[in-house]
């Protein structure tokens, strides 16, 4: 069995790549995602969301963001649409750009999962292209395990956890985790 290992698109298929793929055989197309992003939306987050308390974003700032997170939205549907056109079994799970079918993100805020582009997105993964954020999927020849849930986006140092840390008092961060082993248990158990 070949396999195909393809992610970190941040609202973007190369076309170089797309063309390179479409000689090769595979069989089975794996992805860690982040099929959604772009390079202005992460400018703008890394300066003033990233650890940061949201109500002290400027509001000018904020509208932008929630802007460009459309737009990234759009784009990573897009993404997904032309891994649909290699017609291949696809299994992958949504990285720390991508909307996510579970509410809280251990290192980030709660996750408003039920706008409608988020939606749109999650529902795109159909038929032969399944998301396995907290699931496993056992074929013929390799066992898939499909983790979820980013700490949170960028190079993990030692100011970041430190940031982290001041996010969440220790009653909430488990909180958070409970909530996210509990989906991972709805989820296994259908």
């Amino acid at each position: 069995m070949k396999i195909l290992a393809i992610g970190d698109f941040h609202g973007k298929f190369p076309e170089k790549l797309k063309k390179r793929l479409k000689k090769e055989e595979f069989d089975l197309i794996l992805s860690p995602g982040d099929y959604c992003g772009n390079r202005e939306l992460a400018k703008l987050y890394f300066k003033y969301v990233y650890s940061k308390d949201e109500s002290n974003i400027p509001r000018e700032i904020m509208k932008k963001i929630k802007k460009l997170d459309k737009l990234s939205v759009q784009k990573g549907l897009q993404v997904i649409k032309e891994i649909k056109g290699f017609r291949r079994e696809f299994y992958g799970v949504c990285g720390n750009w991508d909307p996510r079918g579970y509410e809280f993100d251990i290192g980030g805020i709660k996750e408003d999962y039920g706008r409608l582009d988020s939606r749109k997105f999650l529902n795109s993964f159909k038929n032969n292209m399944k998301l396995i954020d907290f699931k496993y999927k056992k074929l013929k020849e390799v066992f898939i395990v499909g983790g979820g849930s980013s700490t949170s986006p960028g190079k993990a140092d030692k100011k970041r956890f430190n940031n982290i840390q001041k996010m969440f008092d220790q009653k909430e961060a488990r909180e958070r985790i409970h909530l996210i082993k509990k989906h991972y248990i709805n989820r296994n158990n259908k």
